[in-house]
């Protein structure tokens, strides 16, 4: 039996007047840890589309909304409110508490 599974790999923030900024996984130590090189391989190949997808819409001014990636593995949850200092600040403190598969030092 297969059960697929969903892990958030990134943040991305919006600014209120308009843009966004984002933050991927860096380190797939996790994953290699719990599916192997081959498993950790896909999700670096998955990483590095959706860092294309979201650093081409960045430089066309796209909102969150019209952000397209070249597979259909890679989403974007529905945006949510939060609040914090900056985008900078929020995106930093969400990518701790959502990325869960990002070693911590």
């Amino acid at each position: 039996m297969f059960v697929p599974q969903r892990f958030t790999v990134g943040v991305v923030v919006a600014y209120p007047t308009g843009g966004f900024s984002y933050r991927l996984i860096s380190d797939l130590t996790k994953f290699e840890c719990v599916y192997g090189r081959k498993g950790s391989a896909l999700v670096r190949s998955l990483v590095e589309s959706a860092e294309f997808s979201l650093a081409r819409a960045a430089r066309e001014d796209a909102t969150i909304d019209a952000i397209t990636f070249q597979t259909g593995c890679v989403i974007t949850s529905v945006p949510w409110a939060t609040s914090g200092k900056s985008p900078e600040h929020v995106l930093s403190r969400l990518f701790l508490e959502v990325v869960m598969m990002e070693p911590t030092s």
